[in-house]
C-alpha cells in the first residue's frame, strides 16, 4: 500500500509541474473520463450502495451496447451500473467529487459514452451477451445542472458519436457544450450521404472537430487504403482539393514544404516518413491538410478567415481566440509538427456554422 501511495505522490507531484508549464506556454490540457467505472475499482468498492451489485458485491446489471450491424450480440462491457436514484438522493455528491478530481489534472475533459446519461443499455449479470439488455432512463438534465451548480461553467466535450437520440441533443444543448465530429466519418460516406453530420458544411456552431478516434486508423493509414478507383475516398479528397489522384509509386512529392518534413521545409529535421497515395508524407501533415482545408485553407484566420482560427506555430497547431464553449485564449489543442497547408478547400467556403469550432488533428 505505501508503494502504491509513493507512486502516485510521484505523479502528481510530476504532473503538476507538467501542466503549470504548459499553461505558461498558452496549451490547455483535454482528458478523458468515461461514464462507467471498473467493477474492482476502489470507487465500487468503497460506495457499493451506489451501484446495481448483489449482497456479495457482483454486479446485478452491467453496461454496454445493443446488437448493430458490427456486432450481433451487442457489446457487454462488464462494468456495474449505477443506482442513479441513490445518487440523486444526496444531489450528487460523488459525481462532483469525482469530476472536481479530474479537472484539477486537466483543463478540459472529453466525456465519454455521453448519451448514457440520456439513457443506458442495461445487462442483466448473469447474461453472456448483450442481447437481452433493455434501454433505461439516464438521469438526463437534471445530473448536469447539479453538478454546474457546484463546479461553475463546465469545460466538458460531449462524447456524442453514434446514434443519438433527441434527448441526447437536448442535453448536450441545454448547457452548451460541444459535441464531436470526426473527418473521416465524413468522407468515408461522402457521396451516399449528403446529410452526413460530420461534413465540416453541416456542421452547426458548437463542435470539436478530430481526424480520427482511437478505433479509426491514422490520417495517413486511412487515406493509403482508400479505394484509388473513381468515387473512392482517395479520388473524392483529391477531386474536392483539386488535384489529379496519383497513380501508386509515382510523382514524388518528398522536395514540397510541408510534405514529409517536421519543419516545412529543412530536410535535416529528419521526416517520419508514412507511404500516401504513392508518396512520402508525414500522418501529422496528412491529417493537418485534410482539417485545414476543410475549414477553407487558413492558417490564423487571415484572409477573412472563421473564427476561432488555427495558428501555425514552432510546435504544431492550436486554437487561438475565444470560444463559444469556454475553451479560452490559447491552445486547446496542440499537435506535434506544424503546418504547411494547401490554400484551397476541401468542400464548399468555410461558413457561418462553422464559426466557434476546435479542429484538433491527430
Amino acid at each position: 500500500m505505501q508503494g502504491h501511495i509513493y507512486s502516485q505522490y510521484l505523479f502528481f507531484h510530476q504532473w503538476d509541474r507538467l501542466k503549470a508549464y504548459a499553461a505558461g506556454k498558452g496549451i490547455r490540457i483535454i482528458g478523458d473520463a468515461p461514464i462507467f467505472v471498473a467493477h474492482d475499482s476502489a470507487d465500487c468498492w468503497a460506495r457499493r450502495e451506489l451501484f446495481y451489485l448483489t449482497p456479495d458485491g457482483q454486479p446485478m446489471f452491467v453496461a454496454g451496447a445493443p446488437p448493430d450491424y458490427f456486432a450481433a450480440t451487442g457489446q457487454r462491457w462488464e462494468n456495474p451500473l449505477y443506482r442513479w436514484d441513490a445518487m440523486a438522493a444526496d444531489g450528487y455528491a460523488w459525481w462532483i467529487e469525482r469530476l472536481r478530481a479530474v479537472l484539477t489534472v486537466v483543463d478540459v475533459l472529453r466525456l465519454a459514452r455521453f448519451r448514457g446519461f440520456a439513457g443506458y443499455w442495461a445487462i442483466p449479470g448473469d447474461a453472456p451477451t448483450a442481447e437481452t439488455g433493455t434501454w433505461e432512463p439516464g438521469p438526463g438534465i437534471p445530473f448536469f445542472a447539479a453538478v454546474e451548480a457546484a463546479l461553475g461553467r463546465l469545460p466538458i466535450i460531449a462524447e456524442d458519436l453514434g446514434v443519438i437520440t433527441p434527448e441526447v441533443v437536448a442535453q448536450r444543448d441545454h448547457f452548451g457544450l460541444p459535441g464531436m465530429k470526426v473527418l473521416q466519418f465524413a468522407f468515408d460516406a461522402f457521396e451516399s450521404a449528403p446529410d452526413n453530420p460530420h461534413l465540416p458544411h453541416n456542421y452547426g456552431r458548437n463542435a470539436v472537430v478530430y481526424t480520427g478516434t482511437h478505433d479509426n486508423n491514422t490520417t495517413a493509414g486511412w487515406y493509403a487504403t482508400a479505394s484509388p478507383r473513381a468515387g473512392g475516398v482517395r479520388a473524392r479528397v483529391c477531386r474536392l482539393r483539386g488535384d489529379r489522384p496519383r497513380r501508386r509509386g509515382t510523382g514524388p512529392r518528398a522536395g514540397r514544404p510541408g510534405v514529409g518534413r517536421r519543419d516545412g521545409g529543412d530536410p535535416a529535421a529528419g521526416p517520419a516518413h508514412a507511404r500516401v497515395g504513392g508518396a512520402h508524407e508525414s500522418a501529422g501533415t496528412a491529417g493537418r491538410q485534410l482539417a485545414m482545408a476543410l475549414h477553407g485553407g487558413r492558417v490564423g484566420g487571415g484572409d477573412g478567415g472563421v473564427g476561432p482560427p488555427l495558428r501555425a506555430g514552432p510546435h504544431g497547431l492550436g486554437l487561438c481566440g475565444s470560444d463559444a464553449s469556454g475553451f479560452g485564449t490559447q491552445s486547446s489543442c496542440c499537435v506535434r509538427r506544424p503546418a504547411v497547408l494547401p490554400a484551397r478547400s476541401l468542400c464548399r467556403p468555410p461558413c457561418a456554422s462553422m464559426q466557434r469550432n476546435v479542429f484538433i488533428v491527430a
